[in-house]
């Protein structure tokens, strides 16, 4: 059984030949589709994503993460796999998952005073959101909630 997965695969790696050639700059491609999605959006065009470190461009964000994930030019950003924190606050080096997150932390808690207060039995505790807060009354007051 193992043989015949691997024959079949021999069989299909052969089967991608790089028929399809820029005839700009010479990379080779599998399909048309990928010939012209390089014509368009890498060959001859101005890369758009900057490192702002060193001010190496690239022409795709992926290019653009990997590189500050390898430390190349000294720039703190972790690179993120799909489960992973991507982006991060320039002030206070909070991480987020998603683009939305950061500019929200950004809007409404980063360089802000906290406004949400406990004010169960002396408590001195102070968050900048209101989802903090009853994550505290719950696990630290819950005696005063149950009633």
């Amino acid at each position: 059984m193992q043989f015949y997965s691997h024959q079949t695969s021999q069989s299909t790696q052969e089967t991608f030949v790089k028929n399809y050639f820029c005839s700009a700059c010479g990379k080779s491609y599998t399909t048309k589709g990928n010939l012209g999605r390089h014509m368009k959006n890498e060959c001859n065009v101005e890369p758009k994503f900057e490192c702002t470190a060193c001010k190496r461009k690239f022409a795709h964000k992926f290019n653009l993460q990997r590189h500050l994930a390898s430390g190349v030019c000294g720039h703190s950003t972790e690179y993120a796999s799909h489960n992973e924190h991507l982006y991060v606050c320039m002030n206070c080096q909070r991480k987020y998952k998603y683009k939305g997150n950061l500019q929200a932390h950004l809007k409404h808690e980063c360089g802000q005073e906290p406004k949400f207060v406990c004010d169960l039995d002396n408590c001195n505790y102070r968050t900048k959101n209101k989802s903090a807060l009853k994550r505290h009354q719950a696990l630290r007051h819950f005696k005063y909630l149950i009633k």
